[in-house]
């Protein structure tokens, strides 16, 4: 008679690795700041493209050069495009993590994946934030505020660290039995 597998929560740790991953992603398909003042409001994302208008029916979009980060923009347009880079990495790496914990193949190698993933995730938007304070003094964080591009991949990537310590459990776990 054909043994059945019990399915318990350690089969299932793939899904808070993917869960990283979908974070990662809408983390890069949201704006990352956002302006709202004088009845004009403006959401920015992380590549340079804006998107805004204002209480009159205005409205424009286009990049940061055509923006008023016009003397800013190669600094912004360079460490935005260096963040998309890392949370595209992120995505890649927890995406393949995922993928391949949920077939049990090469757990520690997963759990590696998982864990840069995480950490390149938080990364990302830190890096971001704090370039941006510095190269873009007293115009740039004074007048947005950051929005849910921020705050996403780094859930994202406590999500990943949290699912490569819990794979590593799940194969100790497995040994023992």
């Amino acid at each position: 008679m054909a043994q059945i597998k019990k399915r318990g929560w350690t089969q299932h740790t793939w899904k808070l690795i993917m869960a990283g991953g979908v974070l990662t992603l809408l983390s890069i398909v949201f704006p990352s700041t956002f302006f709202i003042e004088s009845g004009a409001w403006v959401l920015l994302w992380y590549i340079g493209f804006w998107w805004g208008g204002d209480i009159y029916g205005g409205e424009g979009m286009g990049f940061a050069s055509d923006f008023f980060l016009s003397p800013y923009d190669d600094r912004y347009m360079t460490i935005g495009v260096i963040t998309t880079v890392l949370l595209i990495i992120a995505l890649i790496l927890m995406a393949i993590s995922a993928i391949n914990t949920k077939n049990e193949r090469n757990i520690k190698l997963n759990a590696g994946m998982s864990l840069l993933g995480g950490i390149l995730a938080i990364i990302g938007p830190i890096v971001y934030y704090f370039y941006l304070d510095a190269e873009i003094p007293a115009v740039f964080w004074d007048h947005f505020l950051p929005f849910l591009g921020i705050f996403l991949p780094i859930i994202a990537g406590i999500l990943g660290i949290i699912g490569a310590i819990t794979v590593v459990y799940a194969t100790k776990l497995k040994r023992k039995v």
